[in-house]
């Protein structure tokens, strides 16, 4: 919640390269916000839409930040798969109630994966503070985030380990979602502020 109010605060001033990120805050936000209201009952069905629009958005954003400029084709290609992958396992193969662990953990993986070779493309740029570059910040989250999102999401599915375990895999993911929400809220406020442009 608190990055999708500061991203509210400061949008007139961030650039339209971050608005796929910020509307991901925004979508998040009122996720949470419908999850809260319906925590007695099965929130599997706003959650998998909001996985799929996470999904979307942040390969929005990387060809934002130009990292599919070699190969728009893949980017276009990523897109219709995860579309086709939701499709396939949210009709075909699972009930409307039951999370989508299988795309959840396709996503995951390949938004970490994006994630890590847009921090790579920022290392050989030679930036001299990388903790203080927005997308940097995004990047090191997103690889924390749903490199872990995969291991949770793996043992609920195949139900490893104890409940107790996974209680305590659970509560670490809360801990995660927390510090990263709090250095998104950092990145916006260091995003610079829009150019504008005069004739």
């Amino acid at each position: 919640m608190v990055p999708a109010v500061i991203a509210l605060l400061r949008f007139r001033r961030i650039g339209m390269n971050y608005y796929p990120f910020i509307i991901l805050l925004w979508i998040g936000a009122c996720n949470e916000i419908i999850t809260h209201y319906v925590a007695t009952r099965n929130n599997a069905i706003n959650s998998n839409i909001y996985t799929l629009l996470e999904g979307l958005l942040i390969l929005t954003f990387f060809s934002r930040l130009k990292l599919f400029d070699n190969n728009p084709l893949f980017y276009r290609l990523l897109l219709v798969l995860m579309v086709v992958w939701w499709i396939i396992e949210a009709v075909l193969v699972n009930p409307a109630k039951v999370f989508l662990s299988h795309y959840i953990i396709g996503h995951s993986l390949v938004i970490a994966l994006l994630s890590v070779q847009m921090i790579s493309r920022l290392v050989g740029q030679h930036i001299k503070n990388l903790w203080k570059q927005p997308v940097f910040l995004i990047c090191f989250c997103f690889v924390i985030y749903f490199t872990y999102a995969i291991l949770v999401e793996i043992f609920w599915k195949y139900n490893l380990f104890s409940s107790s375990f996974k209680a305590n895999v659970q509560l670490i993911m809360s801990i995660i979602n927390i510090i990263t929400n709090l250095v998104f809220a950092l990145a916006i406020l260091w995003i610079p502020k829009r150019q504008e442009y005069f004739l």
